[in-house]
């Protein structure tokens, strides 16, 4: 028979075998979309993040206008049958991209990075939470899983979720 753990003002049953640590309860108990502010950002990842923003933004404004003006962009009507915009195709940029969004997105930017050279931002995690997470997310023998109506975190096993 299996054990089920499911401890007072706790949102996590555990249906699993594995034991969970005091710092893996807490991390849980925060909840799924809980968002950990203090793993270090990189600028490439941050950088490449708002270029595929832009992008986006950029093909949303041109086809947005496109669609209003139909006869306004017909320079590029047969580059833009040529080539798609599809799955295969992630490169792909309007020829002429809007100031406004490039600008908007430049700023984004900046701010991240001023963000990010902040030397007295708080953390929301400890130590040994970072670690407790660490732990959790490598464990390839139990699967994490938002209960049933939300009503908490529910943890099983992996050969237990395949039947």
């Amino acid at each position: 028979m299996k054990k089920v753990t499911c401890l007072q003002s706790n949102n996590v049953t555990n249906l699993s075998d594995y034991n969970l640590s005091a710092d893996e309860l807490k991390v849980l108990n925060k909840g799924l979309t809980f968002v950990p502010h203090n793993i270090p950002l990189i600028y490439k990842d941050l950088d490449d993040d708002v270029k595929r923003l832009e992008r986006k933004l950029q093909i949303s404004f041109f086809f947005h206008r496109k669609n209003q003006h139909q006869t306004a962009i017909t320079e590029n009507s047969k580059a833009y049958k040529k080539q798609p915009l599809t799955s295969t195709n992630h490169n792909w940029w309007p020829k002429k991209l809007n100031g406004n969004i490039t600008e908007f997105c430049e700023k984004i930017k900046h701010e991240l990075f001023e963000i990010r050279k902040l030397k007295n931002r708080s953390f929301n995690l400890t130590i040994q939470e970072m670690q407790a997470l660490r732990k959790l997310s490598s464990n390839s023998q139990i699967i994490i899983k938002k209960a049933d109506k939300n009503s908490g975190i529910v943890i099983v096993s992996v050969y237990d979720s395949k039947m």
